[in-house]
Protein backbone atom coordinates (compact mmCIF):
# COMPACT_ATOMS: atom_id res chain seq x y z
CA UNK A 1 0.00 0.00 0.00
CA UNK A 2 1.18 3.32 -0.66
CA UNK A 3 2.29 5.80 2.19
CA UNK A 4 -0.62 8.37 3.40
CA UNK A 5 1.26 11.09 2.90
CA UNK A 6 1.41 10.64 -0.96
CA UNK A 7 -2.39 11.46 -1.37
CA UNK A 8 -3.53 15.28 -1.25
CA UNK A 9 -5.43 16.07 1.83
CA UNK A 10 -7.70 19.01 2.51
CA UNK A 11 -5.98 20.25 6.21
CA UNK A 12 -6.66 23.75 7.60
CA UNK A 13 -8.60 25.13 4.50
CA UNK A 14 -5.58 24.38 2.14
CA UNK A 15 -4.10 21.68 0.37
CA UNK A 16 -1.42 19.79 1.33
CA UNK A 17 0.49 16.82 0.20
CA UNK A 18 3.83 14.93 2.02
CA UNK A 19 2.93 17.03 5.42
CA UNK A 20 3.39 20.61 3.06
CA UNK A 21 1.12 23.07 1.21
CA UNK A 22 0.07 21.76 -2.23
CA UNK A 23 0.04 23.92 -5.13
CA UNK A 24 -0.57 22.81 -8.37
CA UNK A 25 -0.74 24.32 -12.21
CA UNK A 26 -3.45 21.91 -13.57
CA UNK A 27 -4.35 21.27 -17.48
CA UNK A 28 -7.54 19.99 -18.71
CA UNK A 29 -7.02 16.97 -21.16
CA UNK A 30 -10.20 15.24 -20.84
CA UNK A 31 -9.64 13.40 -24.12
CA UNK A 32 -6.64 11.25 -22.45
CA UNK A 33 -8.05 7.72 -22.38
CA UNK A 34 -9.09 8.29 -25.67
CA UNK A 35 -5.39 8.98 -26.85
CA UNK A 36 -3.86 6.16 -24.61
CA UNK A 37 -6.50 3.58 -26.28
CA UNK A 38 -3.99 1.08 -27.90
CA UNK A 39 -5.37 0.59 -30.87
CA UNK A 40 -4.60 4.44 -31.63
CA UNK A 41 -1.52 4.96 -33.87
CA UNK A 42 1.19 6.86 -32.36
CA UNK A 43 -1.68 8.18 -29.62
CA UNK A 44 0.25 6.73 -26.13
CA UNK A 45 3.29 8.18 -27.98
CA UNK A 46 1.78 11.74 -28.44
CA UNK A 47 0.04 11.36 -24.93
CA UNK A 48 3.50 11.11 -23.11
CA UNK A 49 5.28 13.46 -25.32
CA UNK A 50 2.46 16.25 -24.18
CA UNK A 51 2.73 15.42 -20.08
CA UNK A 52 6.31 15.69 -20.63
CA UNK A 53 5.87 19.29 -22.29
CA UNK A 54 3.02 20.04 -19.54
CA UNK A 55 5.34 19.00 -16.59
CA UNK A 56 8.52 21.51 -18.73
CA UNK A 57 5.65 24.19 -17.97
CA UNK A 58 5.46 23.12 -14.51
CA UNK A 59 2.26 21.59 -14.95
CA UNK A 60 1.52 18.60 -12.23
CA UNK A 61 -2.34 18.43 -12.32
CA UNK A 62 -4.80 17.07 -15.06
CA UNK A 63 -8.17 17.06 -15.25
CA UNK A 64 -9.66 13.78 -17.01
CA UNK A 65 -12.41 12.54 -18.29
CA UNK A 66 -12.91 8.98 -16.30
CA UNK A 67 -16.19 8.47 -17.62
CA UNK A 68 -18.24 8.55 -20.79
CA UNK A 69 -22.14 7.38 -21.87
CA UNK A 70 -22.64 5.80 -25.76
CA UNK A 71 -25.74 8.36 -27.00
CA UNK A 72 -27.00 9.18 -30.16
CA UNK A 73 -27.12 12.75 -29.42
CA UNK A 74 -25.92 14.66 -32.24
CA UNK A 75 -22.93 16.36 -30.65
CA UNK A 76 -21.70 13.30 -28.59
CA UNK A 77 -18.49 11.75 -29.17
CA UNK A 78 -19.13 8.48 -30.58
CA UNK A 79 -17.77 6.20 -28.54
CA UNK A 80 -18.98 6.31 -24.49
CA UNK A 81 -16.65 4.26 -21.69
CA UNK A 82 -19.91 2.83 -20.54
CA UNK A 83 -21.85 1.84 -23.79
CA UNK A 84 -24.87 0.04 -22.28
CA UNK A 85 -26.01 -0.44 -18.75
CA UNK A 86 -22.89 -2.27 -17.04
CA UNK A 87 -21.23 -2.87 -20.45
CA UNK A 88 -17.88 -1.00 -20.18
CA UNK A 89 -15.51 -0.01 -23.18
CA UNK A 90 -11.94 -2.32 -21.71
CA UNK A 91 -9.61 -0.81 -24.25
CA UNK A 92 -10.65 3.08 -23.13
CA UNK A 93 -10.70 2.01 -19.76
CA UNK A 94 -6.81 0.73 -19.99
CA UNK A 95 -6.06 4.07 -21.56
CA UNK A 96 -7.09 5.53 -18.41
CA UNK A 97 -5.07 2.90 -16.82
CA UNK A 98 -1.83 4.38 -18.96
CA UNK A 99 -2.60 7.80 -18.15
CA UNK A 100 -2.69 7.35 -14.39
CA UNK A 101 0.46 5.17 -14.83
CA UNK A 102 2.68 7.83 -17.47
CA UNK A 103 1.09 10.74 -14.35
CA UNK A 104 2.57 8.34 -11.73
CA UNK A 105 6.08 8.67 -12.90
CA UNK A 106 6.03 12.59 -13.21
CA UNK A 107 4.57 12.56 -10.04
CA UNK A 108 1.32 14.19 -11.55
CA UNK A 109 -2.50 14.01 -9.91
CA UNK A 110 -5.16 13.98 -11.93
CA UNK A 111 -8.75 15.07 -10.75
CA UNK A 112 -11.48 12.06 -12.52
CA UNK A 113 -14.95 13.07 -13.21
CA UNK A 114 -16.59 10.67 -13.97
CA UNK A 115 -19.69 11.76 -15.85
CA UNK A 116 -21.21 14.77 -17.66
CA UNK A 117 -24.27 16.76 -17.04
CA UNK A 118 -23.84 17.94 -20.69
CA UNK A 119 -24.54 16.13 -23.80
CA UNK A 120 -21.02 16.31 -25.51
CA UNK A 121 -19.65 12.74 -23.80
CA UNK A 122 -23.20 10.86 -23.55
CA UNK A 123 -24.12 12.73 -20.27
CA UNK A 124 -26.69 11.75 -16.79
CA UNK A 125 -30.08 12.03 -19.69
CA UNK A 126 -28.46 8.93 -21.36
CA UNK A 127 -28.94 6.71 -17.60
CA UNK A 128 -32.31 7.93 -17.79
CA UNK A 129 -32.74 7.06 -21.08
CA UNK A 130 -31.50 3.87 -20.62
CA UNK A 131 -33.88 3.07 -17.71
CA UNK A 132 -36.91 4.96 -18.70
CA UNK A 133 -36.76 4.65 -22.61
CA UNK A 134 -37.47 8.48 -22.83
CA UNK A 135 -35.80 10.22 -25.95
CA UNK A 136 -33.25 12.57 -24.96
CA UNK A 137 -34.14 16.33 -26.39
CA UNK A 138 -31.38 16.82 -28.64
CA UNK A 139 -29.92 20.53 -27.51
CA UNK A 140 -28.06 20.47 -30.85
CA UNK A 141 -31.09 20.00 -33.46
CA UNK A 142 -33.83 21.96 -34.38
CA UNK A 143 -35.88 23.18 -32.18
CA UNK A 144 -32.40 23.02 -30.19
CA UNK A 145 -34.19 22.15 -26.51
CA UNK A 146 -31.53 23.27 -24.40
CA UNK A 147 -33.71 23.36 -21.51
CA UNK A 148 -35.71 19.85 -21.78
CA UNK A 149 -32.32 18.49 -22.76
CA UNK A 150 -30.96 20.11 -19.20
CA UNK A 151 -33.99 18.82 -17.46
CA UNK A 152 -33.83 15.58 -18.46
CA UNK A 153 -30.05 15.16 -17.48
CA UNK A 154 -31.15 16.81 -14.07
CA UNK A 155 -33.88 13.78 -13.69
CA UNK A 156 -30.80 11.35 -12.80
CA UNK A 157 -31.49 12.82 -9.19
CA UNK A 158 -34.52 11.37 -9.15
CA UNK A 159 -34.56 7.98 -11.02
CA UNK A 160 -32.87 5.58 -8.62
CA UNK A 161 -32.56 3.10 -10.85
CA UNK A 162 -30.43 5.43 -12.96
CA UNK A 163 -28.71 6.88 -10.80
CA UNK A 164 -27.71 3.14 -9.53
CA UNK A 165 -26.09 2.77 -13.09
CA UNK A 166 -24.17 5.89 -12.37
CA UNK A 167 -23.08 4.50 -9.11
CA UNK A 168 -21.83 0.96 -10.54
CA UNK A 169 -19.71 2.69 -12.69
CA UNK A 170 -17.99 4.76 -9.79
CA UNK A 171 -17.80 1.74 -7.55
CA UNK A 172 -16.01 -0.12 -10.66
CA UNK A 173 -13.66 2.69 -11.43
CA UNK A 174 -12.85 2.60 -7.69
CA UNK A 175 -12.16 -1.20 -7.08
CA UNK A 176 -10.42 -1.09 -10.77
CA UNK A 177 -6.55 -2.44 -10.89
CA UNK A 178 -5.00 -0.74 -13.23
CA UNK A 179 -3.30 -3.07 -15.95
CA UNK A 180 -0.51 -1.02 -16.33
CA UNK A 181 0.97 -0.86 -13.32
CA UNK A 182 -1.37 -3.19 -10.71
CA UNK A 183 -2.28 -0.43 -8.76
CA UNK A 184 -6.25 -0.42 -7.64
CA UNK A 185 -7.60 3.35 -8.12
CA UNK A 186 -8.84 3.26 -4.70
CA UNK A 187 -4.86 3.04 -3.64
CA UNK A 188 -3.31 5.46 -6.34
CA UNK A 189 -1.55 8.97 -5.72
CA UNK A 190 -2.00 9.54 -9.25
CA UNK A 191 -5.72 10.33 -8.33
CA UNK A 192 -6.23 13.49 -6.37
CA UNK A 193 -9.74 13.82 -6.95
CA UNK A 194 -12.97 12.27 -7.79
CA UNK A 195 -15.36 15.02 -9.74
CA UNK A 196 -19.37 13.75 -9.78
CA UNK A 197 -19.39 15.21 -12.84
CA UNK A 198 -18.70 17.71 -15.28
CA UNK A 199 -20.37 20.99 -14.41
CA UNK A 200 -23.52 18.79 -12.66
CA UNK A 201 -26.60 21.89 -12.16
CA UNK A 202 -29.45 21.42 -10.04
CA UNK A 203 -31.87 22.14 -12.89
CA UNK A 204 -32.18 24.39 -15.87
CA UNK A 205 -33.88 26.99 -14.31
CA UNK A 206 -35.45 28.77 -11.16
CA UNK A 207 -38.87 28.47 -12.15
CA UNK A 208 -38.27 24.97 -9.55
CA UNK A 209 -35.36 26.02 -7.34
CA UNK A 210 -37.16 25.49 -4.37
CA UNK A 211 -37.74 21.77 -5.60
CA UNK A 212 -34.47 21.12 -6.99
CA UNK A 213 -32.15 22.28 -5.06
CA UNK A 214 -32.75 20.31 -2.01
CA UNK A 215 -32.94 17.33 -4.47
CA UNK A 216 -29.28 18.28 -5.55
CA UNK A 217 -28.27 18.73 -2.32
CA UNK A 218 -28.98 15.24 -1.65
CA UNK A 219 -27.86 13.53 -4.17
CA UNK A 220 -24.39 15.43 -3.86
CA UNK A 221 -24.30 14.63 -0.33
CA UNK A 222 -25.13 11.22 -0.87
CA UNK A 223 -22.60 10.38 -3.48
CA UNK A 224 -19.92 12.27 -2.10
CA UNK A 225 -20.73 10.19 1.57
CA UNK A 226 -20.67 6.84 -0.91
CA UNK A 227 -17.69 7.48 -2.56
CA UNK A 228 -15.48 8.24 0.52
CA UNK A 229 -17.02 5.50 2.22
CA UNK A 230 -15.99 3.38 -0.72
CA UNK A 231 -12.21 5.25 -1.07
CA UNK A 232 -10.61 6.67 1.98
CA UNK A 233 -7.71 8.08 -0.03
CA UNK A 234 -9.07 10.55 -2.30
CA UNK A 235 -11.09 13.90 -2.33
CA UNK A 236 -13.96 14.49 -3.71
CA UNK A 237 -15.65 17.54 -5.38
CA UNK A 238 -18.74 17.98 -7.18
CA UNK A 239 -17.67 19.49 -10.62
CA UNK A 240 -20.12 22.38 -10.28
CA UNK A 241 -19.13 25.71 -13.00
CA UNK A 242 -19.73 27.75 -9.41
CA UNK A 243 -22.58 30.54 -8.59
CA UNK A 244 -23.97 30.54 -12.72
CA UNK A 245 -24.08 26.27 -12.59
CA UNK A 246 -26.56 26.57 -9.61
CA UNK A 247 -29.03 28.80 -11.24
CA UNK A 248 -26.89 32.03 -10.61
CA UNK A 249 -27.68 31.58 -6.99
CA UNK A 250 -25.15 32.06 -4.12
CA UNK A 251 -27.36 30.31 -1.63
CA UNK A 252 -27.78 27.01 -3.85
CA UNK A 253 -24.34 26.94 -4.52
CA UNK A 254 -23.42 27.25 -0.72
CA UNK A 255 -26.33 24.81 0.30
CA UNK A 256 -25.25 22.26 -1.90
CA UNK A 257 -21.93 22.54 -1.25
CA UNK A 258 -22.63 22.43 2.50
CA UNK A 259 -22.19 18.71 2.98
CA UNK A 260 -18.50 17.89 4.81
CA UNK A 261 -18.32 15.05 2.43
CA UNK A 262 -17.31 17.58 -0.65
CA UNK A 263 -13.41 18.53 0.21
CA UNK A 264 -13.63 21.67 -1.98
CA UNK A 265 -15.18 23.54 -4.32
CA UNK A 266 -14.62 24.22 -7.92
CA UNK A 267 -15.36 27.31 -10.35
CA UNK A 268 -15.61 27.19 -14.40
CA UNK A 269 -15.37 30.43 -16.45
CA UNK A 270 -17.12 30.81 -19.74
CA UNK A 271 -16.75 34.27 -20.55
CA UNK A 272 -17.98 34.64 -23.70
CA UNK A 273 -20.50 31.29 -23.08
CA UNK A 274 -22.45 33.37 -20.20
CA UNK A 275 -22.01 37.05 -22.30
CA UNK A 276 -19.84 38.54 -19.28
CA UNK A 277 -17.59 39.45 -21.77
CA UNK A 278 -18.77 41.74 -25.07
CA UNK A 279 -16.63 41.71 -28.09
Amino acid sequence: RERKDEFVRVRNGRFELRGKPHFYVGANMWFCCYLSDAALPGGRERLARELDRLQSMGANNIRLLAGSETSDLTAAISRGITRAPHDYDEALLAGLDFTLAEMAKRDMRGVLFVSNYWQWSGSFAQYVRWITGETIPDPDKPPNDWHGFMQMSAKLYQTPAANQLYLDYVKSLITRRNTVNGRIYRDDPAIMTWELANEPRPGADNKFAARDVPIFTDWVDATARLIHEQDPNHLVCTGSEGIHGCLDSADAFTTSHKTPAIDYVTVHMWLKNWGWLKE
